[in-house]
């Protein structure tokens, strides 16, 4: 009898949570379906693990508005900015075999570029706190961009900076093309042979690529965040010098195994990780929202970074102490009518899958500012 009770307690158990699980399968399908009604959103693609194992995957809409082609779990986004997560991780690779020192000036490493930058030290770059001027221009149709890296660094040789370095903080590219020249001074590899061989062939990442790799590929259309009563197709391309700021490609499982791998101590090592995931302090004391090129936050029990995408598009991994529990949230868009922000779509999604109601409501009451 005792042994029946047991059986029928377990099956009773398996069940709940069977139930339990689906319901947040339901719960997460019909707020992607509020999200695409709300913001005019066409393809979507969201992913969440908790500790590598899967929560959540789905997809839905179109890849195109001019063809019935649906999107799926494997579809291939543009991830614009997300790119710079892969040169900072290069770089981490390097400050952990000692080869940079991310205190140290810039100079030391670079010594051609232009005076004012070189005192500049190398964290300041990943943290978009340097003060350098932006290298390109756009407008309403394309972008305007000197032909080379070399040719965009001495376009800025006499352009003042735009503040004091370390008073502020400033998203700017012209950053990321310094590191980039910094990843392939140091390891005598191009940047697009780092980023193969460092991440994604040890990480079987066979569906992510950057500009300049000589490869093709199938893509979802590109199409600008606010669009407005239409959505309108992303015109603009940077030269492929550019690609350790935009022009990359992804998909929700290959960012997903990617994150892991590096939260898992497989890419850089976990302790040192953590210490680099820790908000910059500006000159004034006051935090930077960045850490070490990864935007950080905190949502209630728990620390998180991430990095938005075009507008359009985010990551984010939540982690606590000693990186022991994480949750990632991956959730891709290819453009928008409204511009809702990257952030706000996220915490939609988070709010529903982190595991304690503090953090919940913390995510809940952050998407309410976003």
């Amino acid at each position: 009898m005792k042994t029946i009770t047991l059986s029928a307690l377990f099956l009773l158990l398996l069940l709940g949570c069977a139930r339990q699980t689906d319901s947040l399968q339901e719960s997460l399908t019909l707020q992607m379906q509020s999200n695409a009604e709300a913001h005019g959103l066409l393809a979507q693609a969201v992913l969440v693990k908790q500790n590598n194992n899967l929560v959540f995957a789905h997809a839905m809409g179109d890849t195109d508005i001019s063809h019935a082609n649906p999107v799926t779990k494997g579809s291939i986004f543009p991830i614009f900015s997300l790119s710079k997560l892969f040169a900072s991780t290069l770089l981490f690779q390097l400050v952990e075999q000692n080869k940079v020192n991310l205190d140290a000036p810039i100079g030391q490493y670079l010594e051609h570029l232009p005076k004012v930058w070189r005192p500049i030290p190398v964290a300041h770059f990943l943290n978009h706190s340097t003060g350098l001027p932006e290298y390109f221009d756009y407008d309403d149709k394309q972008v305007f961009a000197p032909n080379s890296i070399d040719a965009a660094i001495q376009s800025l040789s006499n352009t003042p900076l735009q503040f004091k370095p370390n008073s502020a903080t400033r998203y700017n590219q012209t950053n990321y093309l310094v590191i980039k020249l910094l990843l392939e001074k140091i390891t005598k590899q191009s940047y697009s042979t780092l980023v193969q061989t460092r991440i994604l062939t040890p990480l079987k990442m066979h569906n992510t690529f950057i500009k300049g790799m000589n490869t093709t590929f199938q893509s979802v259309t590109a199409y600008l965040p606010n669009s407005g009563d239409a959505l309108h197709v992303n015109p603009y391309t940077f030269p492929t010098y550019a690609n350790v700021h935009s022009d990359a490609y992804s998909t929700i499982q290959d960012l997903s195994v990617f994150l892991y791998a590096l939260i898992n101590g497989e890419l850089v090592n976990k302790a040192l990780l953590e210490s680099l995931w820790q908000p910059a302090l500006l000159e004034s004391g006051s935090k930077n929202y960045f850490a070490s090129g990864w935007e950080y936050e905190e949502v209630g029990n728990w620390q998180a970074v991430g990095h938005d995408g075009g507008g359009v598009l985010r990551v984010k991994l939540l982690f606590q102490e000693n990186m022991t529990d994480s949750i990632i949230v991956i959730y891709l868009t290819n453009g928008n009518l409204d511009g809702v922000w990257s952030r706000t779509l996220v915490n939609t999604i988070e709010s529903k899958v982190l595991p304690d109601r503090y953090s919940k409501f913390a995510s809940w009451l952050g998407g309410l500012f976003d």
